[in-house]
């Protein structure tokens, strides 16, 4: 539950205004869509690393420890 609200809680953050946050399943995965441009490839790669920032995200400079996604892919591979 927690590591699903974590997750949402991102996508929210870094969706832009007017913009929608979609959940859905496809096989037997859950997708977290929010509209917003899609990662590099390079960048996506480290994203559940520990202190991973999205360079150029607009909150990577709000103080974030870079921790969120890195534990909840813990408890999520657990």
């Amino acid at each position: 539950k927690k590591a699903l609200s974590n997750v949402l809680s991102h996508a929210v953050k870094y969706t832009e205004a007017g913009r929608s946050v979609r959940i859905y399943m496809k096989d037997r995965t859950v997708i977290v869509d929010n509209e917003c441009q899609p990662l590099a490839d390079e960048m996506l790669a480290h994203i559940g690393e520990s202190f991973c920032h999205a360079a150029g995200m607009p909150n990577e400079n709000d103080g974030s420890t870079g921790l969120g996604l890195y534990l909840t892919k813990r408890i999520l591979d657990a």
